[in-house]
């Protein structure tokens, strides 16, 4: 944004707050906000068209936060309130919006509970907020999270041995971290519950060693390397609901259930539809979703299906709701 000053019939000037915009191929400057005349503004400041200036570079500083620009950058001259020059290089301040809505999302109480139980000298929940933010705005290690704390404008000074320890404590309080999450993000968007996603993944160790968790099993990309499975929930708007780590050698199929039951228990959640693959269709899983107003919608080999079954699938117009009688087409089999 820029002051805009437009000469009156009187040899007075008139301040707009003004921004330059771009119609079809052609840039024009739009007045936003009137700031008032030079004689008037002359009673409040000794250089009213520097000092609006300043309110420029404020009101643009605002308006990329709000727009979500994260990588917006400014100097800490322009964020110093005493107007000190700082040698400190551009800092970053879009985190600011991903931090107004984290907040929102109850971690700082979610760590404080935790903290009046434990002996913690370090703060878990800075340190979790700027792996989040850092993770959308650079997606990085841990340790490169570290390396560049200092771009980002007020992050707090963090000993590294500090930045994997909350790490530690999700991990021991997983369910309650992850129904914190759920409740206290319907505050920001409604969850779409009527359907839930659900996959799995795996991630290979660069070593032929197992160890813990990390077990040989059936790779995603064809590694024979250690493995670690990853199980992941998503609502309906694709995004993620809960999560669950196994051994690499776990039968993904095995993983559902747990999680779901977890997901029915933590989140008050049993009216919605499974959805998934194939490969997580065991007959377990489809009985499990087919009472207490769930059902289940899973992929299936049009190979391994029998004609009769075939005839329903290609058929324009076979499907009903179960229950419904009203206009219940016959089937080709029938």
């Amino acid at each position: 944004m820029k002051i805009n000053r437009v000469k009156t019939a009187n040899g007075d000037y008139n301040y707009y707050l003004a921004k330059s915009v771009r119609k079809g191929g052609k840039v024009s400057t739009v007045n936003l906000e009137s700031l008032g005349k030079h004689s008037e503004l002359l009673k409040k400041y000794d250089d009213p068209f520097k000092s609006l200036k300043e309110y420029a570079k404020k009101k643009t500083l605002e308006e990329k936060i709000e727009s979500g620009d994260f990588n917006y950058k400014v100097t800490q001259q322009q964020l110093s309130e005493d107007g000190e020059v700082s040698q400190t290089n551009l800092k970053y301040v879009g985190h600011f919006y991903l931090t107004s809505i984290i907040e929102r999302l109850g971690l700082k109480s979610f760590f404080n509970e935790l903290k009046s139980d434990l002996k913690i000298k370090y703060n878990p929940y800075e340190i979790t907020k700027h792996l989040i933010v850092d993770r959308i705005m650079h997606p990085r290690s841990k340790f490169g999270t570290y390396n560049h704390l200092h771009e980002y404008y007020g992050a707090p000074s963090i000993k590294l041995q500090n930045i994997y320890k909350p790490l530690d404590l999700i991990e021991a309080n997983l369910d309650s971290f992850q129904s914190a999450l759920y409740h206290n993000s319907n505050s920001i968007l409604k969850r779409n519950t009527k359907v839930l996603y659900y996959d799995c993944t795996n991630f290979y160790f660069e070593t032929n060693k197992t160890d813990g968790i990390a077990k040989y099993g059936l790779s995603k990309d064809g590694k024979s390397k250690p493995l670690v499975g990853l199980g992941l929930f998503m609502d309906g708007d694709g995004i993620p609901l809960a999560f669950d780590v196994h051994s690499g050698n776990t039968n993904e199929q095995t993983t559902v259930l747990p999680l779901e039951k977890q997901i029915i228990k933590d989140f008050d959640l049993s009216n919605f539809i499974y959805i998934s693959d194939a490969g997580l269709n065991s007959n377990n899983i489809r009985s499990f979703n087919s009472f207490q107003n769930r059902n289940f919608i899973v992929t299936e080999s049009l190979k391994k299906l029998s004609d009769d079954d075939l005839k329903i699938v290609f058929n324009d117009n076979p499907w009903y709701l179960l229950g419904d009688k009203s206009n219940k087409p016959r089937l080709p089999h029938q």
